[in-house]
This record gives structure tokens, C-alpha cells and sequence, in this order.
């Protein structure tokens, strides 16, 4: 839900200009974003391979 919500903020970011928001922290936000979707990615992948090798013992 986390990364879902992060990832949603980031898709529809209006991308305003510095004088609007602080770059710096949109940036930061971002790649926090991007690590916490990885993060994601890695455990549904772990999640699905240990459920593929109990389906088969």
C-alpha cells in the first residue's frame, strides 16, 4: 500500500517549478520512492519462488 501510494504521488507530480516546490526534496522523495518499490519487487518475487517450491514438495 505504501509503495503503491508513493508511486501514484509520483505519476501525477505536476512537476512544478523551483520557485514552487523544493527540488531537492521532490528528488529525495523520488528515490525513496524508487528504493521502496524495489524493496517491493524483491520480497512479492522472494514470496512467489517459496510458494512455487512448497507447491512442489
Amino acid at each position: 500500500m505504501l509503495g503503491d501510494a508513493g508511486i501514484r504521488s509520483v505519476v501525477f507530480d505536476p512537476l512544478l517549478p523551483a520557485p514552487l516546490v523544493d527540488e531537492e526534496a521532490r528528488q529525495k522523495y523520488f528515490e525513496t520512492v524508487r528504493r521502496i518499490n524495489e524493496e517491493g519487487r524483491r520480497l512479492w518475487f522472494a514470496f512467489f519462488e517459496e510458494a512455487k517450491l512448497s507447491e512442489s514438495s
